[in-house]
């Protein structure tokens, strides 16, 4: 169970290098395709001030230059978006890698502190809880709400991603 959720998380770390490579690729191209359409005005308004004015041909390059623009910044936003899903599944992940550990840790405890209890040994409850922190709340109260609170906010999260991913 361990080792599938540890390939879980690696697959996802590699797919998270690879949208954030492919975002830093999109921005690349972006900024160069600006830059493009950007010198091309620059040439066009320095031909405006010429008596023959700017021809068909720098109106055509003028046009493609901003739509390619356009395209490379469509294709950057949606490479974003991608970057940003990723990450969120890769935190998502490290949330419940921690949930896990901290349930074994609430386990541990109570099995250390019924033990104490078994041998006798008197433990002052405000000793306890400064040297361990107070004691878990009860899996049947507070644990129900703090899970079904994490649900809710995950579906939050869902309709966000389900929202982005139609882009």
């Amino acid at each position: 169970m361990r080792f599938t959720a540890e390939n879980l998380r690696l697959g996802r770390l590699r797919k998270l290098n690879r949208s954030t490579r492919r975002r830093a690729s999109a921005q690349e191209i972006h900024s160069k395709k600006q830059n493009d359409e950007i010198q091309l005005l620059e040439d066009i308004a320095e031909r405006s001030k010429e008596p023959e004015g700017i021809n068909q041909q720098y109106a055509l390059a003028l046009a493609r230059a901003a739509h390619d623009t356009l395209m490379a910044e469509e294709k950057l936003a949606k490479s974003r978006v991608t970057e940003c899903l990723r990450l969120l599944d890769t935190l998502h992940d490290a949330v419940d890698a921690i949930h896990f550990q901290v349930k074994e840790a609430n386990f541990q405890l109570g099995s250390v502190l019924n033990i104490v209890d078994r041998l006798g040994i008197s433990i002052d409850p405000s000793e306890s809880t400064r040297l361990i922190g107070p004691r878990p709340p009860s899996p049947s109260s507070s644990e129900s709400d703090s899970t079904s609170s994490w649900n809710e906010e995950m579906d939050d999260v869902s309709s966000c991603s389900d929202a982005a991913s139609d882009l």
